[in-house]
């Protein structure tokens, strides 16, 4: 079912699990991709000497896929939009029409308002469960504080969690550890006492410049294999997967067991 990658090592008990919202816990890129593309479409139909570039630089292919080169998917929106301004810079669109691109891509490439991703298992039960084997439970995410929030109070489990971190602008975002760091710092845990699930390669980044015990990748997302490996410790198929990894590898608390 899964296999020890990078490290290959055994770890001891873990005192808590933090893990990533879309793509790990849910399906983000099923609604959301065809929005992107189709924005993506639409300004390079309008400008087409930027458009191969545009589309290097956020990740979404003609096709309507996501590329591993870009930024959306595992990056804060935020930071997507911010580096495109060098490439309107270079293609001497007027400011006022770069303005509006810019503001309609900053549209599109949000999540649809009003609805809510798709849990990729029972959240309220896989919390719990943790929860009963002794573990923390926490979500870092690169999407927006609020947004974040609001889509894991609508799925009925943001009171769950004993930790929480969106992007917030100045604040610092994974792949940078300062955010797992606080969440250490406010319970009282080591790094090492954590382990970090994710789908891209800036939550496996993150996860070991931290000094996690665990970089666990899940294939439900963004990352494929290619892109995971070179710092995940384990990839599993998806999030489903990861209460009897921990028990299978002696990562519960001394005396429990995985069972839902």
């Amino acid at each position: 079912m899964w296999q020890l990658e990078a490290s290959g090592r055994v770890i001891g008990p873990v005192a808590a699990v933090l893990i990533d919202k879309d793509g790990t816990l849910v399906d983000y890129f099923g609604p959301w991709l065809p929005r992107a593309a189709r924005a993506v479409d639409t300004v390079e139909a309008n400008y087409p000497a930027i458009g191969p570039e545009l589309r290097d630089s956020l990740g979404i292919e003609r096709h309507g896929a996501l590329s591993l080169r870009g930024t959306l998917g595992s990056l804060p929106l935020t930071d997507s939009i911010s580096r495109l301004g060098s490439l309107f810079d270079r293609s001497g669109i007027s400011q006022d029409r770069r303005a509006s691109t810019i503001s309609y891509l900053r549209h599109m490439l949000a999540f649809p308002r009003g609805r809510v991703p798709q849990p990729i298992v029972e959240l309220g039960e896989l919390f719990d469960t943790l929860h009963r084997m002794g573990l923390a439970v926490g979500v870092i995410t690169n999407d927006s504080e609020d947004t974040g929030r609001n889509q894991l109070q609508r799925l009925g489990v943001y009171d769950k969690l004993d930790y929480y971190a969106g992007y917030l602008e100045g604040r610092p975002y994974k792949p940078d550890p300062r955010t797992m760091f606080r969440f250490c710092d406010a319970h009282g845990f080591a790094p090492e006492a954590v382990a970090y699930v994710g789908d891209s390669r800036v939550d496996m980044e993150m996860a070991v410049r931290a000094g996690a015990a665990h970089a666990i990748g899940v294939l439900t997302g963004v990352g494929v294999r290619d892109t995971l490996l070179p710092f995940a410790s384990v990839i599993l198929d998806s999030i489903a997967d990861i209460l009897p990894f921990l028990e299978e590898y002696g990562a519960l608390p001394s005396g429990t067991e995985a069972r839902i």
